[in-house]
């Protein structure tokens, strides 16, 4: 019976509390709003389109860093997507109740980090898009530019009519 124990007591202290509580790979979604095809850490290849779900390392010290996105028919348009990491509550555990001991499980495996975050959203960086959006903002701005130019032509012409009155008036006056 007190090898049973003696058991139990040495896990704990061995086990790390980032290690065990954590799940070694979450789910992470990517949407883009830009039809890509999409590598994780660069090589992996994860599919195509605008959605993607993989399966990612929760630990900080192993792979899926990151996730390359590039443009279906402009694979020179590229866009990278980091993985947020955070540091993992879970191993303070180990300094509160294991004098830090569990450390050596945690820390080389990866237990003390997870991912932050795993839901991203891409917004649109297609080359093509941009490029005619913005022609269409030039264009834009220059019809507002050639308005403006106009309304001041027109505000001069009537501003000079004014004075020709006047002088006309004043001449009429004083003949």
């Amino acid at each position: 019976m007190k090898k049973n124990y003696l058991f139990i007591i040495l896990v704990f202290l061995f086990t790390g509390c980032g290690t065990m509580m954590e799940p070694s790979r979450k789910m992470v979604t990517i949407q883009s709003a830009t039809p890509v095809k999409a590598y994780v850490d660069g090589k992996k290849f994860i599919g195509e389109g605008k959605v993607f779900a993989f399966n990612a390392s929760n630990r900080s010290r192993s792979g899926d860093e990151y996730v390359l996105l590039k443009e279906v028919g402009n694979e020179e348009n590229v866009q990278t997507v980091y993985l947020d990491r955070e540091y993992n509550p879970w191993a303070t555990w180990n300094f509160l109740f294991a004098y830090g001991l569990p450390y050596i499980i945690d820390y080389p495996s990866g237990g003390t980090g997870r991912l932050a975050n795993v839901n991203y959203y891409m917004p649109d960086f297609s080359m093509k898009n941009h490029s005619e959006s913005s022609k269409d903002e030039e264009v834009d701005r220059l019809s507002k530019e050639l308005e403006k130019i106009k309304l001041k032509n027109e505000i001069k012409k009537e501003l000079e009519l004014e004075r020709t009155k006047e002088r006309v008036l004043k001449l009429e006056a004083t003949s």
